[in-house]
């Protein structure tokens, strides 16, 4: 068996903290578990991967806590050991390098644009935080639609395109570029 002590603030033995102007003391209480169990770390959590640096030993599930650990920024829920690493100067997946193994298709300007071919979005990284006006067309010249954006990584939905080939235009305040991207 296994005992727990521990202490609370309380008004006779009410620990839900509304008091409503009663004095308040020191309640000690130690709680005795009759059946045995394995306490496994369970790590805190907020996006399904726990931290590893916050955990708890418990025989039972507990709330804001997962068994699984691996995440380096539990903020963010696209990154934790074994994610897919993205282009966007993160360490995505936990192993203490950002990017390593995205393609990338550098232009003369200095963006990129991942990953081509691509299925359901094109991703465009932009590293000088400058407002863009990105269109697509098709190879027939008709434009299909327009995003303007000024954040470091876009992504464009493909997801209302045909499996083909396709230009990227990219439009800043002094030049234009344009990339051909496959759309599986």
């Amino acid at each position: 068996s296994y005992l727990m002590a521990g202490r609370s603030k309380s008004n006779d033995g009410d620990v839900s903290e509304h008091y409503e102007g009663a004095i308040v003391a020191d309640d000690f209480w130690v709680i005795k578990f009759k059946e045995t169990c394995t306490p496994l770390a369970y790590y805190a959590d907020e996006d399904t991967y726990g931290d590893n640096y916050n955990y708890i030993y418990s025989c039972y599930d507990t709330s804001g806590y997962v068994l699984m650990s691996g995440d380096c920024n539990d903020n963010k829920p696209y990154i934790y050991s074994g994610a897919v690493e993205t282009l966007n100067g993160l360490d995505d997946d936990c192993d203490g390098i950002a990017d390593e193994g995205v393609p990338k298709v550098e232009n003369e300007f200095g963006f990129y644009i991942y990953p081509n071919p691509a299925q359901t979005a094109l991703n465009v990284y932009n590293h000088t935080g400058a407002a863009l006006t990105y269109t697509i067309f098709a190879l027939s010249g008709k434009k299909l639609f327009t995003v303007k954006s000024q954040q470091i990584i876009t992504t464009l939905p493909l997801t209302n395109l045909a499996s083909g080939m396709y230009i990227l235009q990219i439009q800043t305040a002094t030049n234009c570029f344009t990339q051909q991207f496959i759309k599986e």
